[in-house]
């Protein structure tokens, strides 16, 4: 049985799983609206591989692998965005988009297990 923080960091992270999931549709028309098709695919890969990572954690409840995959999306396709799109000044800065990483992993995981996402 899970206790009720269990129960609440499953929660919170299926719920920002879900969201970034569907932030991602509204990012995905504004870079077809501007054109960028290249820089498009890294939005599509991302929600491709989330929605994934939650059907498995669906079908499979192992936390762990749903945990480690979300995090890694939100530490890596940041960097990867603001590659496809040249510069911090072009990307708007999306980079910071990667401190969610650590946050989150201190939010979903406990304190011990999060350390390792504040060093990569």
């Amino acid at each position: 049985m899970d206790t009720q923080e269990d129960k609440l960091r499953k929660n919170l992270l299926i719920f920002a799983a879900s969201f970034m999931t569907f932030a991602v549709m509204f990012w995905l028309f504004i870079y077809w609206m501007m054109g960028s098709n290249f820089s498009s695919n890294v939005p599509l890969g991302y929600q491709a591989i989330s929605v994934a990572s939650l059907v498995y954690y669906v079908k499979t409840r192992d936390l762990a692998i749903f945990r480690f995959v979300q995090l890694t999306l939100f530490l890596f396709a940041p960097f990867i965005m603001q590659w496809s799109l040249g510069s911090s000044v072009t990307s708007s800065g999306v980079t910071l988009w990667a401190l969610l990483a650590p946050i989150g992993a201190l939010v979903v995981s406990g304190w011990r297990e999060s350390i390792p996402w504040f060093f990569t």
